[in-house]
C-alpha cells in the first residue's frame, strides 16, 4: 500500500466504511504498521458483521446503512475501498463522514473527469442474480477533492489508476450504463483520494500520481493537471472559475 513504510506506527482510532467480512482488518492487524486497538468497522451486512465478529471479536462491528448511519463520535482516520460508489448520492456520503474525521480519509471509487456525478439506476446499476438492482456510481473526482477540501482536508493526494473498462447498455448484463451516458467525453476510471487535514498549510495542495496505464492517456492526465492547477492554493473554500464540462 505504501511506496516507503511509515518510520512509526501509526497510532489514531479507525473507522472502516463497507468493512465486508473483514478482511482489511485483517490486513491491518498483520501488518504491523497501523493501531489497531481502536478500530470501528460499518458493514451493511449482516452476514458480514456475523463473519466478522466470529474471525475478530476484539474489534468493534456496526451493522447499519451508511447512506442512514450518523457516527456517535469523531475517529482519526477514515478507510473505505469501492463501498460509497454503491450508494445513492455517494457525495453526499462522503460529506457527512468527513466531518467527523479528524486527520485522514482514503476513498476508492470508479470516477469521471468531466460532467456530475451519476447516481442514478436508470443510468448506471449492477444486476444481481435475484433481479435487484445496485447502484453503479460513476463519481466526479473532482466533486470529492471539493467536498473534502470544505470540511477542513487541505493536504489532498490523487491517484488515477486507470480508465475504465467499457461497459455496455445491455440491460440484462451484470453491468449496464445507458447509452445517453457518454463514457468516452466523460473519462470514466478509477481513482483513489486520500486527503489530511494540515493545519500549517495556508492553502490547498494537491498531488498527483498516475498508473502506467493512466500515464498513456495524454488528454485524461493533461485534463487532471489542467484543473488541479487551478484548484491548488485556493484560500477562499471556492475551487472553480467554471462549471463541469457539461456532459451526460
Amino acid at each position: 500500500m505504501w511506496y516507503k513504510k511509515p518510520q512509526r506506527k501509526i497510532k489514531g482510532s479507525i473507522l472502516e466504511i463497507g468493512s465486508a467480512s473483514g478482511r482489511a482488518y485483517d490486513f491491518i492487524r498483520n501488518s504491523h504498521l497501523v493501531d489497531h486497538s481502536d478500530y470501528t468497522g460499518l458493514e451493511i451486512s449482516q452476514q458480514g458483521i456475523d463473519t466478522s465478529k466470529k474471525k475478530y471479536p476484539e474489534a468493534n462491528w456496526l451493522q447499519a446503512d451508511a447512506t442512514i448511519f450518523k457516527p456517535k463520535r469523531h475517529y482519526d482516520y477514515l478507510f473505505e475501498r469501492i463501498a460509497f460508489h454503491h450508494m445513492p448520492d455517494p457525495v453526499s456520503v462522503i460529506d457527512k463522514f468527513s466531518k467527523y474525521i479528524d486527520k485522514a480519509i482514503s476513498t476508492t471509487f470508479v470516477s469521471c473527469l468531466n460532467g456530475d456525478t451519476i447516481s442514478d439506476l436508470k443510468l448506471a446499476r449492477y444486476r444481481h442474480p435475484n433481479n435487484n438492482y445496485v447502484y453503479f456510481d460513476i463519481i466526479n473526482v473532482f466533486e470529492v477533492i471539493e467536498t473534502l477540501y470544505n470540511n477542513g482536508f487541505n493536504d489532498i493526494s490523487l491517484y488515477h489508476g486507470r480508465l475504465h473498462e467499457k461497459v455496455y447498455s445491455d440491460p440484462l448484463a451484470l453491468q449496464y450504463v445507458s447509452p445517453e451516458v457518454s463514457w468516452k467525453n466523460r473519462y470514466v476510471g478509477r481513482c483513489v483520494v486520500f486527503a489530511q487535514k494540515k493545519p500549517e498549510l495556508s492553502s490547498l495542495k494537491i498531488s498527483t500520481s498516475y498508473s502506467w496505464l493512466a500515464r498513456l492517456n495524454r488528454p485524461a492526465v493533461n485534463l487532471i493537471e489542467d484543473r488541479v492547477k487551478r484548484m491548488s492554493g485556493k484560500r477562499d473554500g471556492v475551487l472553480y472559475d467554471s462549471p463541469y464540462n457539461p456532459v451526460k
